[in-house]
């Protein structure tokens, strides 16, 4: 037991007595590596003379076998000195500067020496330089002849010691060389600042510290400073500019090496950048935000109008263009196409473009649109009967952004109206019920069956032709807040053909009149006809007879003041709101179709009205500057309404008896899409 316990002891005293020479022996390798073999993996750059004199920059760097030490040198002293040399104390042995640049250096001044060593005795690439440094050089300050006379040829020659630690790089050239550039090539002659950015390089490396010195030629240009000393960066900055016209070259030297760059000061134009829309429906929709920044300025589409850019001949000038400009209107924005200057587009969104004399610059934005918003259609099912006017439709919602069609409502008859937000829809039991948003429940009406509307005064009231018994008629005032119904007297009121309810009714300026069409007479001998009510009585003050057999489709332009009546087979009329008079008639030929016409809508800018008639496989574009048809569009099977998307871009047309509904583009007029799951006899339909 004994035995056990002293050899227990004796393990635990060799532990010790090792352990600690190990922890001795690794705190000596620590020092070791962190005084000898750490200094040497740190890169070091360090250069430094103890008084008089600075080491501006330096290098050291191998090429072509032979390295080379660089001194950028600066005078700090109160006079000048004279023929400077240098002394690289390398391991004992004495290298001499094979050169320096300049021999006299003022006060502020720098130069640069350089020290080649043997091929023999080079360095390699990476390997650490460590050496003391002497710079011998006259100082004028000792030199009375200098005193007197400004002559340092008998300075006493003075030592500055120095340090230097370094790394050897590998140089780019064997040479040095200076650099000059203009910020731009052709200038304003109105005083307008030309930035100048020189550099030294020595063996392809841009040094600080050293003194540039610029010149210009000719009379007139002038320099902001005869010199400037490179900084952190390499380069010595200094601006031209000229009160007079002309080239003039501007050099920059450093020793005896130079570099030279030419300016061309021109008079000044004056230009003016235009932005382009290219939109075919004619709306830009109130554009959002900036537009283009030119020359580091931001202007956007009203900025620009009013802003005249100086600019000179032959000068270029910097752009950035937003690539997409949205606008107020739903599904509209424009896209950057291009900026033209001089006859030369340029496609980038960003870059230069040339000016010439007094062009004008254009900044090209293409319309861009995508279906968005609900389109609500009413589907129709007649079952073959004429009177009663009965149904069993349904009220059928279109994301025209997913395209994804649901049910919205059903048993309804025709769609009336979508105020904002909320949407009226008309029942087959004659009622007006509320299918989309919140607002008054079902308003039942008198008679069978709501066929039109016409919606005054901010949306207060709806105007409803109804059938109430065969070939009666009649016409229902609703007050849409409150439910109260005035049916007013059928006197003076058109025969309101079933198989129309599309454009019916128009609701002239300020809700004064309700625009009513129908026909007149025997249904042989019909003829076109609109009647006036007056919304302050409810009574029909006037009848207008049209030309043409068949009841009008009729169109209000956007600022009220004309509202459009269209006829079978091509008549259009035009009325003045204000007199309601027909101030122009025009035959305007393949209008619709020989049964006539049956819905009409017009593109945002008023210019193109899109019709589409009775038993008409067709949409007729009517160009109202030229009161011509300048295009027609496939419109499917039997187009019975035509409904355009809020932006303009698209024209959507319900096919009754091909129980489908076809999109087209209002740009080329080219079918989109067909949907098909829109139930059965849609006729008609609003955008929400």
């Amino acid at each position: 037991m004994a035995s056990t316990a002293i050899k227990a002891q004796s393990g635990f005293e060799y532990l010790s007595t090792y352990t600690w020479a190990l922890l001795i022996i690794t705190i000596v390798l620590g020092l070791f590596y962190f005084f000898t073999v750490l200094p040497n993996t740190i890169v070091p750059n360090y250069c430094s003379f103890q008084a008089s004199v600075s080491c501006k920059d330096f290098m050291a760097g191998t090429a072509n076998g032979s390295t080379t030490i660089a001194f950028v040198i600066g005078n700090l002293q109160q006079y000048p000195i004279y023929q400077p040399r240098v002394l690289v104390d390398l391991k004992n042995t004495n290298y001499t500067s094979n050169t320096c640049t300049y021999g006299y250096i003022p006060t502020g001044g720098s130069f640069i020496c350089t020290v080649t060593l043997p091929k023999k005795e080079s360095l390699a690439v990476g390997q650490r330089l460590q050496a003391n440094v002497y710079l011998l050089a006259g100082y004028c300050g000792t030199s009375a002849a200098y005193v007197s006379g400004g002559n340092c040829t008998n300075a006493t020659v003075e030592y500055y010691p120095a340090i230097l630690d370094t790394v050897v790089q590998k140089f780019k050239s064997d040479n040095i060389s200076v650099s000059i550039m203009a910020s731009k090539p052709v200038v304003a002659d109105n005083g307008t600042h030309d930035g100048l950015s020189a550099s030294v390089s020595v063996y392809g490396t841009r040094i600080r510290g050293a003194n540039v010195y610029f010149t210009i030629n000719g009379t007139g240009a002038k320099l902001g400073y005869p010199s400037a000393i490179t900084v952190s960066n390499g380069y010595a900055t200094d601006y031209a500019y000229s009160k007079v016209p002309g080239t003039f070259n501007v050099t920059a030297s450093y020793s005896d090496v130079n570099a030279s760059t030419s300016i061309r000061f021109s008079k000044v134009q004056n230009y003016i950048v235009v932005p382009t829309f290219i939109s075919k429906t004619g709306s830009v929709g109130g554009l959002v935000g900036d537009m283009i920044q030119i020359d580091g300025k931001e202007y956007n589409e009203s900025g620009l109008f009013s802003t005249l850019f100086e600019w000179v001949n032959g000068s270029t000038q910097n752009y950035s263009a937003v690539q997409l400009i949205p606008s107020n209107i739903t599904g509209l924005d424009f896209a950057f196409q291009n900026i033209t200057s001089c006859g030369v587009a340029y496609d980038a969104a960003s870059g230069n473009f040339a000016t010439c004399s007094n062009t004008t610059i254009r900044a090209y934005y293409k319309a861009r649109y995508l279906p968005v918003g609900n389109l609500y259609i009413s589907d129709v099912l007649n079952n073959g009967e004429l009177f009663p006017f009965t149904s069993d439709g349904e009220i059928m919602k279109l994301n025209t952004s997913t395209n994804v069609i649901q049910v919205a409502a059903g048993s309804v008859a025709t769609m009336l109206f979508f105020n904002n937000s909320i949407g009226y829809a008309s029942l087959n039991n004659a009622n007006i019920s509320v299918i989309v948003g919140t607002h008054s429940s079902n308003v039942t009406l008198p008679g069978e069956d709501p066929l039109g509307e016409g919606f005054i005064d901010n949306y207060k009231y709806a105007y409803s032709p109804t059938i109430t018994q065969f070939g009666g008629y009649g016409l229902i005032v609703t007050d849409m807040s409150t439910g109260a119904i005035t049916q007013l007297s059928t006197s003076g009121l058109p025969y309101f053909p079933v198989i129309n309810v599309n454009n019916q009714m128009a609701v002239g300026p300020r809700g004064k009149y309700v625009y009513i069409a129908g026909t007149q007479g025997p249904q042989a001998t019909s003829s076109a006809e609109i009647a006036i009510l007056s919304t302050s009585t409810n009574t029909i003050v006037q009848d207008m007879g049209l030309s043409g057999s068949s009841s009008p489709v009729l169109l209000m332009s956007p600022n009220m003041s004309n509202l459009y009546a269209f006829t079978a087979p091509d008549y259009l009329s035009v009325i003045n709101t204000t007199y309601n008079k027909i101030v122009d008639k025009y035959v305007i030929g393949n209008l619709s179709s020989s049964f006539g016409p049956i819905g009409a809508t017009a593109e945002p800018n008023n210019r193109y009205i899109y019709l589409v008639g009775s038993g008409s496989n067709r949409v007729n574009i009517l160009d109202l500057q030229s009161d011509s048809i300048v295009a027609s569009a496939p419109g499917g099977p039997d187009p019975t309404g035509i409904i355009i998307s809020p932006n303009g871009a698209f024209l959507y047309l319900p096919n009754q008896k091909a129980n489908e509904v076809v999109m087209i583009s209002a740009l080329n007029y080219t079918v989109l899409n067909t949907y098909t799951d829109v139930g059965t006899g849609p006729t008609n339909g609003a955008f929400q």
